[in-house]
């Protein structure tokens, strides 16, 4: 867990499962801790609690900090998800192709460009992908017939049983629905219905013995089906409901400000950014042999560049180029390099700073999201090596809680990450051969992070200055400006490591060696860094108008004689976090001359 700005705050956690979605049987489990001086937390060795039995789950996080002056900051979060049992009888899905508005739907291609649709099939938002791993690439082009600025999140099932039990189940159902489902098609009738189920993009949908409406007799339900659907970005929460398939406002264009969180740009989106697309299926009766049945889905998102890219504008693809499909290119291009897949690390990320004592802690999500092989060596100072090799979960989630370890050496660690798919691709069967390997983004393979001792003084830096910049009022040309890390380090420094991160992303990593005095110096460029990394916004947050909005760290570990010292810059938009020491004074020595007379 990471805390933005970084300080030591006080952590709370509370898991609460309940399995088969029954509150009698409940099961909560609490995490308290402290975070360290640099914002990082994750509880200790051992500390473990493993979701025993299909059903739902929500997590509650809160952090206080208090700090010196008497300013008392505080954040939380919550969100909740669906448990998928060993076997289940349901598949999770999106739905094909877009909201347009037709009767016909079965002749709607799984996989597609926006632009070769014909105009019928035109409508104003694509939905998720169909299938759990595919990709969806938006596109923000003006003026284009076949649209593609806007996603409309929905999930359906599919029944895999013999008989069709839950296809059967809906269908008794049906006649005492009050809320219908989403088009296409338009025919809300048992034959609409019909129309969904045989193309098993099955809706979910809640009724009640008498046909009331669930709102006004909670009491009387004897089905619910409702989805969970989310998309997260790196560091933004994009959207997350709970809902049935009729939900009309389960939509957003890539200019959304998400509600202005911090990191957003007024503009929204930017090229290049990612976001995970999460849903998950509940189906349950009650009364005599209730049914529980839950499925879990993922599909991964990007934004085009304006004007699209060589492989056309908006549309939904297999990954891997097409797994003997529709090829529809890498994810993004990158520092001239095509990506086919990523990691995100969501554990110890790039440039951390951790303090000796601290859990060192794997784990993120891969991307495109599928149970990919994910291989990690995790090297100390000294050379010590902890290495793991296993596969993600079906949605491309990462973590082995045998696989965390103590942090018990000061310096500059390595995490080298490699990710492949080498299992089949479901929906074709095919094992990639090609195109489908990756790893951190902005690198070759590997990060850094670093561990200094809990009371080890801190590295010391002269600028920037904590607080906002001084930057020319909006709308001044050339209002962005390089900003200069700059600082002094202790006598006896030969190195000062640093990395720069942002969404997942190393944008910068590399050494710095300190003049004879200890000087130093970093240029924080945004305007070169955007030339590479389109997704580091150059809008600010405030307005509509050249600036700042992300959320970057720049950390920094100086080693030598001495013991490490790290310092850590936060840009939150145009707001600098300082972690550093103070200016040391250092003393001129004179040496008494002596004349030797003769």
């Amino acid at each position: 867990m990471h805390l933005f700005p970084p300080v030591p705050a006080h952590v709370h956690i509370v898991l609460t499962h309940l399995p088969d979605s029954d509150p009698t049987r409940g099961q909560v489990v609490e995490a308290d801790g402290q975070a360290n001086k640099a914002g990082y937390f994750q509880s200790a060795d051992g500390e473990q609690f493993v979701l025993p039995s299909p059903g739902e789950y929500r997590i509650d996080i809160s952090a206080e900090y208090h700090a010196p002056n008497g300013e008392v900051w505080f954040g939380a979060m919550t969100w909740g998800g669906v448990v998928e049992g060993a076997n289940p009888s349901l598949i999770a899905h999106g739905r094909r192709g877009m909201d347009y508005k037709s009767e016909t739907i079965d002749d709607m291609p799984t996989w597609f460009r926006n632009q070769d649709l014909p105009p019928e099939k035109i409508g104003l938002e694509n939905y998720y992908p169909y299938f759990s791993g595919d990709i969806h690439w938006g596109d923000q082009t003006l003026e284009q017939p076949w649209l593609g600025d806007s996603i409309h999140s929905i999930i359906t099932f599919e029944d895999t049983t013999a008989g069709k039990t839950f296809y059967n189940l809906i269908r008794s159902h049906y006649p005492q629905a009050t809320t219908g489902f989403r088009w296409p098609p338009e025919d809300q009738s048992i034959n609409g219905l019909e129309k969904r189920i045989a193309v098993n993009e099955a809706p979910l949908f809640i009724t009640t013995e008498n046909g009331i409406n669930a709102e006004l007799r909670p009491e009387e339900i004897d089905l619910w089906g409702y989805w969970y659907g989310s998309s997260e970005r790196p560091d933004v929460r994009v959207r997350e409901l709970i809902t049935v398939d009729s939900m009309g406002t389960a939509y957003w264009r890539f200019n959304d400000t998400y509600n202005y969180q911090i990191g957003e740009p007024a503009d929204g989106d930017q090229p290049g950014d990612i976001k995970w697309e999460f849903g998950g299926v509940v189906l349950r009766t009650t009364g005599v042999s209730p049914v529980k049945q839950y499925a879990i889905y993922s599909s991964l998102w990007v934004l085009l560049p304006i004007d699209c890219d060589d492989f056309g504008c908006a549309r939904v693809t297999p990954p891997f180029r097409g797994a003997g499909a529709l090829n529809g290119g890498p994810i993004l291009t990158l520092q001239g390099r095509d990506v086919d897949m990523l990691f995100l690390p969501k554990g110890v990320r790039p440039g951390d700073v951790l303090e000796v004592g601290d859990t060192v802690s794997f784990s993120g999500h891969v991307g495109p999201p599928l149970d990919s092989r994910v291989d990690v060596t995790i090297t100390s100072p000294s050379g010590v090596v902890h290495a793991s090799s296993r596969h993600a979960n079906k949605i491309g989630w990462i973590y082995d809680p045998t696989f965390d370890f103590t942090a018990d050496e000061p310096g500059k660690w390595t995490v080298d990450v490699w990710v492949e798919h080498d299992r089949p691709y479901r929906p074709t069967g095919i094992v990639p051969q090609n195109h489908n390997t990756g790893t951190v983004l902005g690198t070759t393979g590997r990060y850094e992070f670093y561990v200094v001792a809990p009371d080890s003084p801190r590295l010391t830096l002269t600028s920037p200055q904590a607080g906002f910049l001084n930057w020319e009022a909006p709308n001044t040309a050339n209002r962005i400006q390089p900003i200069t890390i700059a600082g002094i380090a202790p006598l006896g420094t030969d190195t000062i490591h640093y990395t720069i991160h942002d969404k997942g992303i190393v944008m910068g990593q590399g050494t710095i060696i300190p003049n004879p005095t200890g000087e130093f110096s970093l240029i924080y460029n945004p305007i070169t860094l955007h030339n590479t990394f389109s997704m580091l916004s150059l809008t600010a947050h405030e307005g509509l108008h050249a600036g700042l909005a992300d959320e970057v760290t720049i950390s920094l570990l100086a080693v030598g004689s001495g013991e490490p010292r790290t310092a850590t810059v936060t840009l939150i938009g145009e707001e600098v976090f300082m972690i550093s020491g103070p200016v040391e004074t250092r003393s001129t020595v004179y040496l008494p001359v002596i004349l030797r007379l003769h």
